[in-house]
């Protein structure tokens, strides 16, 4: 089996947002490829994909073991939840560390998970008026606001046949004022 990543642009909502589909392909069989669709889909290991879905405002990430002599994906298993409002993105996994990487848009406290509190308190401030102090006002379609791409990490690890994402989030950049220069679905 070889999984290749391809991507593909989708209108959703009226917005336009890059998604990620793997390919699982057979190099010694002519069946077809084995589809994976999501916004972020990565490897964890040689016969794992993980996949980031969200609902109503979390993110949960779901691993599919693949079967290369039945050439099928297990059902997806629900591993873990980011916390609410969290809006993570560009995930890179170590399996030698046992480390998740991923990019967050984070207000300047660098909490992830106070997002969902601090974004409704932004909503319901009473004024739609903005303040830039610097460049890039505006990146594509989107006003930057308040929050910031940081780098975020969580253990994830692999005990027997079972995955697990941890619960306490490593803030890298913290007390410095260094930002994360992926932007949210976007690799500058």
């Amino acid at each position: 089996m070889s999984g290749t990543l391809t991507s593909q642009l989708n209108q959703r909502n009226n917005r336009y947002r890059t998604e990620k589909v793997v390919h699982v392909l057979s190099l010694k069989s002519s069946k077809p490829a084995i589809v994976l669709e999501g916004s972020d889909v990565f490897w964890l290991d040689s016969r794992t994909l993980a996949r980031v879905t969200e609902h109503e405002s979390v993110q949960r990430l779901e691993t599919f073991a693949v079967d290369t002599t039945k050439h099928e994906l297990s059902p997806g298993q629900v591993i873990g939840e980011l916390p609410q409002g969290a809006s993570a993105d560009n995930f890179q996994y170590s399996l030698s560390g046992g480390i998740l990487v991923f990019s967050a848009l984070v207000f300047p406290d660098y909490n992830l998970s106070t997002v969902a509190v601090q974004d409704k308190a932004y909503e319901e401030r009473g004024t739609t008026a903005y303040v830039f102090d610097d460049t890039f006002v505006r990146h594509w379609d989107t006003w930057r606001g308040p929050k910031r791409s940081r780098l975020f990490s969580v253990s994830l690890q692999k005990v027997g046949d079972q995955w697990t994402l941890g619960s306490e989030y490593f803030r890298p950049l913290l007390d410095t004022d260094h930002v994360c220069l992926l932007v949210h679905n976007t690799k500058i």
